[in-house]
């Protein structure tokens, strides 16, 4: 019998109140439940408190919201930054640092379309430059368009029941067989 691992979602605002990447890698498989140290990147470390403060004057509970972070897909080996489910909806945002073209980050998006559309649920795809201080969508027509942090902040408030299960779980593929 092996180990199952149940990865949850963290809460991104508390991890990023850390300083120190070695505890925050501690904190962040503590939270998540994560088999494994990740490693977590000077830049990623600053997008993601960037995008959290960023958060923090639109949405009302910024500081308590939580994310599957550095979600991969087990097979696939695909990987997400930041995904947080709703019953009635899907969350993605992508962390990019610095220069990244739109193209590259439609190519991604497109790509995350492709697999958080077996969820069955409305699905928002973000990326957000930390860099830049810039937030991209996708549009339902494939398009990227320029977003603001009170969009996200208004979907981010207005998700209700939030899945804090295993997220393999939704990913598997006989997940629907009885």
């Amino acid at each position: 019998m092996t180990d199952t691992v149940i990865m949850k979602p963290i809460n991104i605002y508390a991890l990023t109140r850390l300083n120190d990447s070695e505890l925050m890698s501690k904190v962040e498989r503590q939270m998540s439940g994560r088999g494994r140290f990740i490693k977590i990147r000077e830049w990623e470390t600053e997008g993601l408190r960037l995008f959290s403060e960023r958060l923090q004057p639109v949405c009302s509970d910024a500081c308590v919201l939580t994310f599957y972070y550095s979600y991969t897909m087990q097979k696939l080996g695909k990987e997400f930054d930041l995904i947080r489910i709703a019953d009635d909806q899907i969350v993605n945002i992508e962390l990019k640092s610095g220069n990244v073209s739109n193209e590259a980050i439609r190519n991604q998006l497109i790509q995350n379309r492709y697999y958080l559309s077996t969820l069955g649920k409305p699905v928002y795809y973000y990326t957000y430059i930390s860099g830049r201080d810039r937030l991209v969508r996708l549009s339902n027509s494939g398009r990227l368009v320029e977003s603001t942090f009170d969009e996200l902040g208004v979907l981010l408030d207005n998700q209700d029941s939030i899945y804090t299960g295993d997220i393999e779980e939704l990913f598997k593929e006989d997940r629907y067989l009885i």
